[in-house]
């Protein structure tokens, strides 16, 4: 694909040799653009490298999404993999869980990392990961996301629900100026924006009770 976009969409279950979830790539016919906004991408498989999403001398936009449980069966990086190199070899990642995503190769971070000598520039901040490699935007909350299974929350896609403990709750940003979250609820509830796709809505903090998730 040359410029792709996916908004309050869910791309999961997905198989493919590589870019499991997204492929996305510049030639001479494509600028190389991806952009995910309220997005989520989750259980996706490549047989080889970049579980969720591979993108190929192409740059990357992830706003206020959530890529996770994605799988690299036998190569690199089970979330996001940069790849090549090139002019639009870059990527913002804001108010963004990149988590629990898994790879058999242990060279490269598994939730997100570049395989070039060229190095992306990397902008962003307010991002939740597990596995922090050499992208890292700043600042960031490295730890477990405390998420629900892939569900109808609510809206017409599945998403994974913030437990009410969850460290994403009221740490991430709204540079994207959203109104909404992926299901259509509203964008802002607390102190501030919600890291991922979800927001934690006021009645859902009380509805299973303070326990230890």
């Amino acid at each position: 694909m040359g410029f792709s976009k996916a908004t309050n969409s869910t791309i999961d279950n997905n198989v493919a040799d590589i870019g499991g979830g997204w492929f996305c790539e510049k030639s001479w016919i494509s600028s190389g653009q991806c952009k995910f906004l309220d997005s989520t991408v989750s259980g996706n498989t490549a047989r080889d490298s970049g579980g969720g999403l591979v993108a190929y001398r192409a740059s990357v936009d992830i706003r206020n999404s959530t890529f996770v449980l994605n799988v690299a069966e036998t190569g690199h990086v089970g979330g996001v993999l940069m790849s090549g190199q090139g002019s639009y070899f870059d990527i913002t990642l804001q108010s963004a869980i990149l988590a629990n995503n898994t790879a058999a190769g242990t060279d490269l971070a598994a939730d997100v990392d570049a395989e070039s000598s060229n190095f992306p520039t990397v902008i962003g901040g307010d991002d939740l990961m597990t596995s922090v490699g050499r992208i890292q935007p700043f600042p960031i909350i490295s730890g477990d996301p405390k998420l629900g299974p892939l569900a109808y929350n609510g809206g017409p896609t599945r998403t994974h629900a913030l437990k009410p403990r969850s460290p994403a709750i009221d740490a991430g940003n709204n540079v994207a100026a959203l109104e909404i979250d992926q299901r259509g609820n509203a964008r802002v509830v607390g102190a501030a924006v919600d890291i991922g796709a979800y927001e934690l809505q006021a009645d859902a903090i009380f509805e299973n009770g303070f326990d230890a998730d």
